[in-house]
């Protein structure tokens, strides 16, 4: 299951991957800080396999991701080759790792409980939610996207059932 989950998150970041290299750089700013966020969870995660806990709270929000394409594709480039070696190097499903997250204005943080393919899950959905605000706002710019662009899955699969 879990190598199945990462092939997913790969393919969604391989499309937004590929949207942002089509734009140009006037639009890809209106864009910038959904890519950034985007990237910086994966980064987080990522960075969490290493020590078993993930703060997702705790991004680096390098601006230059914002505003430059080719710093942006070499951030992809990065997750794409931590999530590539997943594959090739699967590890069991944790069952201890931890995310450290602070909820409701609280400033300290709380430890919960989950494991990879969970948070490979809420990973998937997050770039989902992120890239459909980042087909709205370029839409709304007259800038062309993809059909399949920011659709859920599950909204994917009723479509075609219902076609």
């Amino acid at each position: 299951m879990q190598i199945r989950l990462v092939e997913d998150n790969l393919s969604q970041l391989s499309q937004l991957r590929a949207s942002v290299l089509r734009l140009e750089n006037t639009e890809y700013e209106l864009i910038g800080g959904h890519v950034r966020h985007v990237l910086d969870h994966y980064h987080q995660f990522l960075m969490g396999l290493e020590t078993g806990c993930v703060n997702y709270d705790n991004r680096s929000r390098d601006f230059e991701v914002e505003v430059s394409k080719l710093r942006a594709d070499q951030y992809f480039e990065a997750v794409d080759n931590a999530l590539t070696a997943i594959i090739s190097n699967p590890s069991p499903d944790r069952s201890e790792l931890f995310i450290e997250c602070s909820t409701n204005h609280v400033i300290s943080s709380q430890r919960i409980s989950s494991t990879v393919p969970r948070e490979l899950q809420f990973l998937h959905s997050h770039t989902v939610h992120h890239m459909a605000l980042i087909r709205t706002i370029l839409v709304e710019r007259g800038v062309p996207c993809d059909s399949e662009f920011g659709v859920a899955p599950a909204t994917l699969a009723h479509q075609r059932s219902a076609a």
